[in-house]
């Protein structure tokens, strides 16, 4: 299972349930939901660490996929 932190909200999210990705200078992104992704397009330079790594957060939280949003 390979978990992620959502850019935009800080939500872990695991891969296999992500409500989509982007790549963004070399890194892929994976987001929890759709309104997450497309705040990411819109902006992604607000989002991203300045060393091209993904955020994270001391205690993330995790989005089961039965709360997942659609």
């Amino acid at each position: 299972m390979t978990n992620h932190i959502d850019p935009v909200c800080d939500i872990q999210v695991e891969e296999k349930v992500a409500a989509g990705f982007s790549e963004h200078d070399g890194v892929t992104y994976y987001f929890h939901s759709e309104e997450c992704l497309i705040k990411f397009y819109q902006h992604p330079e607000q989002y991203v660490d300045k060393s091209g790594k993904e955020k994270l957060n001391d205690a993330p939280q995790v989005m089961e996929p039965s709360e997942k949003k659609r």
